[in-house]
């Protein structure tokens, strides 16, 4: 393996984390706190150390499948450490917990370990909603969009980082593809923020929400989340966004070029929107039933929350512990499902959803006609083998992770139901406020103790890279020198 090729794209991206840190550098200069120096010396620290790596190591044009995998969770793993920094020194979290902080963060679960939001400084609360953002299409897309000519070592690290059961290209070279997926993410951010600011959220409050809800990260700025702002429209807006947040990227550019009818010849999104639909339908149908809730009340958190549950932003505006079981299930069941693939989004993605469903389908009719040769197709593609066989795998790990990381938790001493509600906000990328919500626990994400807690942010990066990308380094054949893939 080429570990020089492979330390200096870390040098690079360690350089990428350092020039960003200057922004809640100089927010806290212009509002006179005292915590910019400590901000600087992140920021400075990072870009020494970055350099140093650059200099070290060597711009090779091409990466192995092998180097490519091992670039990628180590940047994963280098931004985490180095992005705790303003944590640390500011004073704001322990090493530990920094860490952990900033793992949630950059791979956007959104589970926090700040017990009082309301007290730290302005620009940390900026960097944090900064880490979800980087993180929410990814640090190496970003990266393979600006430094174009790393060929098929470009390709390895898109398809190692980037979620979804498919890879394919809207664009002939990898580097317009990244481009794209980025501009993109970013034209809906200043969209959002620019809504928001006409909502009436305030600059700050904006830029900040709107990083973290197009990440569908769902980082707030205040200890009662969206409940802060009292603001039925901003609730709204925010559920909307995150369900666009949540769809094909891929798909928004061919609604660009061909028009709103290529929506509705892609199954994937018109079954989102029908999860969306049917779900809300539902459980504004089972609060009505079983609460004295208004129908403007039940329809309005029952969006919101289906939205935030299918999205994984994860963000909560109620007391869903008090809502009747029914309604909680399925909630909790959409914890798995996630969004679209070549979103934002975690969870197991609906193409893959689809996927298994056909695939059980087809299953049925071999067991009538053990013989007869079929095909399946999703929007007119048929699934090749090599995906479908993608896809059960996945599926297989994602379910084995589940489960034996819930019964570490419970392990670490967490109930059983609170442990299976947790894992699933976990693996699926959607945080823990929306899990707590359900549970109505007395304890939060900072009250696990510390075992429990290595273990959810491992978890964190499993479940945003989809598993593979990561255990694949457990395998011996991997660290042979004589192996060259």
């Amino acid at each position: 393996m080429n570990f020089s090729s492979v330390e200096f794209i870390l040098g690079r991206l360690m350089m990428v984390c350092a020039v960003a840190m200057l922004f809640p550098a100089a927010l806290s200069f212009i509002l006179l706190e005292a915590d910019v120096l400590a901000l600087l010396a992140s920021s400075a620290i990072t870009m020494t150390i970055g350099y140093s790596c650059t200099l070290h190591g060597r711009d090779e044009a091409s990466l192995t499948n092998r180097e490519a995998i091992m670039t990628v969770v180590l940047s994963w793993a280098c931004l985490s450490f180095f992005g705790a920094l303003p944590y640390m020194f500011c004073g704001v979290l322990t090493p530990f917990h920094a860490i952990m902080e900033s793992a949630s963060g950059f791979t956007t679960v959104g589970s926090s370990l700040i017990r009082d939001l309301d007290i730290i400084p302005r620009s940390v609360l900026l960097w944090r909603s900064m880490t979800q953002w980087l993180g929410g299409m990814g640090i190496i897309v970003l990266f393979i969009s600006f430094l174009p000519h790393y060929g098929t070592g470009a390709i390895n690290m898109f398809n190692a980082e980037l979620p979804g059961p498919s890879k394919d290209r809207v664009m002939p070279r990898i580097s317009d593809t990244a481009s794209l997926l980025w501009k993109i993410y970013t034209g809906m951010t200043v969209v959002f923020i620019t809504v928001m600011l006409l909502a009436g959220l305030s600059p700050f409050d904006a830029i900040n929400h709107g990083m973290a809800t197009i990440s569908t990260g769902g980082f707030s700025c205040y200890n009662n989340s969206l409940n802060h702002f009292n603001n039925p429209l901003v609730e709204v807006l925010t559920a909307i966004f995150t369900i666009i947040a949540a769809g094909n990227f891929y798909l928004y550019y061919q609604v660009y070029h061909r028009g709103w009818q290529r929506l509705f010849f892609d199954i994937e999104f018109k079954t989102f929107i029908l999860f969306v639909l049917g779900f809300t339908a539902l459980i504004t149908a089972n609060l009505l039933m079983q609460t004295d809730f208004s129908f403007g009340y039940s329809l309005h958190n029952a969006f919101f929350h289906v939205a935030a549950a299918l999205s994984t932003s994860g963000l909560a505006i109620s007391d869903l512990h008090t809502w009747p079981p029914f309604s909680k299930f399925l909630l909790f069941s959409l914890m798995f499902v996630g969004g679209c693939a070549a979103s934002t989004a975690g969870g197991i993605k609906i193409a893959r959803v689809i996927a298994l469903f056909k695939l059980s389908w087809v299953g049925l009719k071999h067991t009538l006609h053990p013989k007869m040769v079929t095909n399946f197709s999703m929007s007119g593609k048929v699934i090749s083998p090599s995906t479908v066989a993608s896809i059960t795998r996945h599926f297989f790990v994602f379910m084995a992770v589940y489960f034996f990381s819930t019964a570490f938790l419970t392990f670490c001493g967490i109930e059983m139901v609170d442990a299976l509600v947790i894992m699933a906000s976990i693996i699926g990328t959607s945080g823990t406020d929306l899990a707590f919500a359900i549970l109505g626990s007395n304890y939060a994400y900072f009250d696990i103790n510390d075992p429990g807690k290595a273990l959810i942010t491992i978890c964190m990066v499993l479940g945003r890279l989809e598993f593979f990308t990561l255990l694949v380094l457990l395998r011996p054949e991997f660290w042979r020198k004589t192996r060259s893939w």
